[in-house]
């Protein structure tokens, strides 16, 4: 890659072999990283990002510029080490930056949403990410493509995930991210995808400071048409039961307000549809516990 950095082409079939590798095995991602495939990847996004912006990409570029970050996502699953390796080597900013200068291409920003999903698989890179960047640049994907099922469905995966930290759900709903779930999930009712994530997202963004922003732009029947569109979907009904769990964690006024709009017979009903899903079973619980208590 080193070599032929100024060749989209080559730089293109590069990134697609190394997606290739990287996509289902731990071992090849493991060499990959300390072959320095992370680096030439984000060289090669920078070198060809910085030569053509806006919406009109020529096809080779733009397939490189989502091919590489389509890389950076496989080199990020499931492996915490890479996380880590990728914020500090610069992957981050490599992504948001690319982001901003395509923001009109849909299939660029769909794979920098989901490299952005993965990498932000650690309690470190989570609150690092935040303070650079990673919430605008999706939130912004989110904006310009609300048509596009995948580009909302991954962006959705990256907000879930940085919410996940406590410390950054507050930022992140000062910076627009609850009004791209609830527009997401309001545009695309049908997409199992962006259901299933947009309910994940309002899980972890729920917390004491958020939970009154949330049920005004209605959060429990966003969530409770999401579980009666998709009632056959395992991850749709395990991550609207853990979003009912956590926005009904406190206030026995909002816990009224659930009862009455259905989310008890939600969750029953996800509970018998699938028996034999723990987590189902596990959120339901929860989930009920906390709207029995007062």
């Amino acid at each position: 890659m080193h070599a032929n950095l100024h060749d989209a082409e080559a730089q293109l079939r590069a990134c697609e072999e190394l997606a290739e590798l990287a996509q289902h095995e731990a071992h090849n991602r493991e060499v990959l990283r300390a072959c320095g495939a992370v680096e030439a990847i984000c060289t090669a996004l920078s070198t060809h990002a910085a030569r053509c912006g806006g919406v009109h990409v020529p096809g080779e570029v733009e397939k490189l510029l989502a091919a590489g970050c389509l890389a950076l996502r496989y080199l990020a699953r499931g492996d915490e080490f890479n996380k880590i390796y990728m914020r500090e080597h610069g992957a981050v900013e490599c992504v948001c930056g690319l982001m901003k200068a395509h923001r009109g291409v849909a299939p660029i920003q769909e794979e920098a949403c989901g490299a952005l999903a993965n990498i932000a698989g650690t309690l470190r890179n989570k609150v690092y990410m935040c303070r650079h960047g990673a919430v605008e640049s999706v939130c912004a994907a989110m904006t310009t493509h609300r048509s596009v099922a995948n580009v909302q469905g991954y962006a959705l995966c990256a907000i879930r995930n940085l919410a996940a930290v406590r410390k950054n759900k507050i930022l992140m709903r000062e910076h627009g991210a609850l009004e791209c779930v609830f527009q997401a999930m309001a545009i695309h009712p049908d997409a199992p995808l962006v259901q299933e994530e947009g309910c994940a997202a309002l899980a972890n963004l729920a917390c004491a400071e958020n939970h009154a922003d949330l049920f005004k732009r209605g959060a429990i029947e966003c969530v409770c048409a999401a579980m009666d569109a998709h009632r056959g979907v395992v991850a749709v009904q395990q991550y609207g039961c853990a979003a009912l769990r956590n926005l009904t964690a406190e206030s026995a006024k909002r816990k009224m307000f659930t009862r009455q709009h259905g989310a008890a017979e939600r969750v029953l009903a996800a509970m018998c549809a699938h028996r034999s899903v723990a987590l189902v079973q596990e959120y339901g619980c929860n989930a009920l516990s906390n709207l029995a208590l007062d």
